[in-house]
Order: C-alpha cells, then sequence, then structure tokens
C-alpha cells in the first residue's frame, strides 16, 4: 500500500519499460510525482534510473482535488503528450506558449448555471444522458466515467444490466453500439482478450455499453431526465441543457485546444456539481470508492486525516483493516471514509 499512496500507475511503467527493450528509439515516460517523493519505491527508482528511457517530469503540486488526477495530472500529460503529437518542430516552443495562453483565458462562467442545473436534477431524483457529436465525444465520455470511482456513482450502465446511472452518453447519429464506438475511436475498439480477462473486456462487453441513439431511446422513459447537448462550431463549443444556453470560445484551428478546453470545463463542472451533492469534505474526497489497494490507501489515509482534526489518534494499519472491513458494507448512502470515521471514534 505504501507505493500506491503516490497515484503512480504500474501498469504504465511496465508498458514504458518493456518498450525500452524493442524500441528502436527511447520512449519517454511522462509522470508528475518530484522525484525525492518516488525515488525510494524500487519499481519508481528503476525506471527513473533507466538510461534507455526519457523522463518527462509534469510535477504540478497537490490537486484542487485532494488525489483526484483526473484533472491538473491528466490535462498537463495530455498538454504535453499531445503537443508532442500534432505540434510541427518548427514553431514549437511558440506555439505551445500560444496554447497556455489559450487554456489559461478559458471562460468558467460559462458553465455556472450549467453546475446549478445539473446537480438540482440529481438531487431532485433526475437522470442527464449528453449528447455529442463524435469530435468531442471522447473527452465526455473520460469525465463521465470517472465520476464513478471518485464520487462513489454508480456506474456506466449496460446493456445487460445494472442501474441506471446518474450520467451517460450518446454519440449523436451513431444507430447501434458498433458505429457509435467506430465513431468514438475513429477505428474499432481493440479489447484486452488475455487469458485471465477473457469475457471481462473483450469486444462483447466493450459493446455491451451502448453509447448509441439506443441509450438515449432507453433513458428518455426515466423521470426527470435532462439531455445536455454539447457540439463543436466554427469558433466555439456549444452547451444545451434544457432551456439553457451557452458557448465556449475556442481556437478551431487546433484539435487539442478544444479537447482540452472542453476537459477543463468538463472537469470543473463535475467537480462542483458533486461538491454540491456534498461528495467530498474540503478538498477530501469522502466518497472515494475503495476498489483497489491505491484507493482503499487514499481512503485510509483521509481517515486519519479527519480523525486527527478531532483529535483521535489511530494507526495507519488499524484504519486500512477498517477500510477492508468496512467496504463489504452494502449501504452505499454512507461513504466509506465517512462511515469508517465513525466507526473508530465509537471504539
Amino acid at each position: 500500500l505504501d507505493s500506491a499512496r503516490y497515484g503512480i500507475a504500474w501498469g504504465v511503467i511496465g508498458a514504458a519499460m518493456e518498450a525500452a527493450k524493442v524500441a528502436t528509439n527511447s520512449p519517454y515516460f511522462l509522470y508528475c510525482n518530484p522525484d525525492e517523493e518516488i525515488i525510494h519505491l524500487e519499481r519508481c527508482s528503476n525506471i527513473l534510473e533507466d538510461s534507455h528511457i526519457k523522463k518527462l517530469n509534469l510535477t504540478v503540486g497537490p490537486m484542487a482535488l485532494s488525489g483526484s488526477t483526473r484533472m491538473q495530472a491528466t490535462t498537463v500529460q495530455m498538454l504535453a503528450a499531445g503537443s508532442a503529437i500534432i505540434m510541427e518542430s518548427n514553431g514549437f516552443e511558440e506555439n505551445l506558449l500560444k496554447l497556455i495562453d489559450e487554456l489559461i483565458c478559458v471562460d468558467y462562467k460559462v458553465i455556472h448555471d450549467f453546475i446549478l442545473k445539473e446537480s438540482n436534477l440529481y438531487q431532485n431524483g433526475g437522470y442527464v444522458t449528453y449528447v455529442s457529436d463524435e469530435s468531442l465525444g471522447i473527452s465526455i465520455l473520460t469525465d463521465t466515467t470517472e465520476r464513478s470511482p471518485t464520487f462513489s456513482l454508480l456506474p456506466f450502465e449496460t446493456t445487460t444490466g445494472y442501474e441506471h446511472s446518474l450520467c451517460y452518453l450518446t454519440i449523436d447519429g451513431a444507430v447501434n453500439s458498433v458505429e457509435s464506438w467506430k465513431k468514438l475511436l475513429k477505428r474499432a475498439p481493440r479489447p484486452l482478450e488475455w487469458g485471465s480477462l477473457e469475457g471481462m473486456v473483450d469486444l462483447n462487453s466493450i459493446y455491451s455499453y451502448d453509447i448509441s441513439s439506443k441509450s438515449l431511446e432507453r433513458r428518455s422513459s426515466l423521470a426527470n431526465h435532462e439531455v445536455f447537448k454539447i457540439k463543436l462550431s466554427e469558433s466555439k463549443i456549444q452547451f444545451e441543457l434544457g432551456d439553457l444556453n451557452g458557448d465556449a470560445p475556442i481556437n478551431q484551428s487546433s484539435v487539442l485546444s478544444y479537447q482540452l478546453t472542453l476537459k477543463l470545463l468538463l472537469n470543473t463542472m463535475s467537480t462542483l456539481i458533486m461538491g454540491r451533492m456534498d461528495r467530498y469534505e474540503s478538498n477530501i474526497m469522502t466518497w472515494v470508492k475503495p476498489s483497489n489497494y491505491k484507493l482503499i490507501d487514499r481512503a485510509s489515509r483521509y481517515v486519519l486525516e479527519l480523525l486527527k482534526r478531532d483529535g483521535i489518534n489511530k494507526s495507519y494499519n488499524e484504519v486500512s483493516k477498517a477500510v477492508i472491513e468496512l467496504s463489504g458494507e452494502t449501504d452505499s448512502n454512507i461513504p466509506i471514509v465517512l462511515r469508517v470515521c465513525n466507526s473508530l471514534k465509537q471504539d
């Protein structure tokens, strides 16, 4: 668990190290942790000291919402990797600084009323289906699906089961699941059909998340359901939710610019929506879902912090054990962090 607290993706490290064995050119490893904080971890020291791998440290400091790397960390990585892919070497620095200036100037006022309306819908038992053209679908899918583990929301429903999620996605113009995923990715999905993962992330599993027009048809019968349309025009991203309309100006000449602009707006919007629904306290993710070792560790550290504020001292091992034991309880209306806090206060 010790290594998990740094939010490091071991699979990414493994991929970079494997690439170094077979690639003609040295692969790059992008990460957002200060070297001095991770160098003592064996797997991290192995990659940082590997001369066959080029490292690019993109440390941005603590996340606005503690541990929520879907925000600053992934944004700066997307900026770095995307710029390297699409920008010409001639004038690279000038174009990169221009893009950064565009992102700094994003007008967040456009999402204010949408935050209020969407959060009010959820608080009143409602649902939202985002409808997007294929050019913006990937950014919307990323934000909406990441809300589940961060705030303990129901995941996207499938055609074979699950309760309806608060929000979902429809790719406008796609008539079935196969077409919707091809439109979204600009190619057919490439599933992981490895032995131990068989049946979990194969093509049938992917297509069971039907984000075609059928998802909108399926969800339209839900009580208090609204359609949130987001589309790209020549110089702006257009938002429409019920009777609300708003535009975010963009630089249409750069696909990276408008994808990053939308990511910033959606990340901010979804985080503040969840804040209005009391899904975090201060900047602590009290509703984080401890579904793996990293998130068990994160929940444990949040419990320790909240207990410390109340003058209660517990050991890390005692808290993490309680997190694991109480995570099996079925009451989803009480977040695990607060559930463990209340349990340990009674001891």
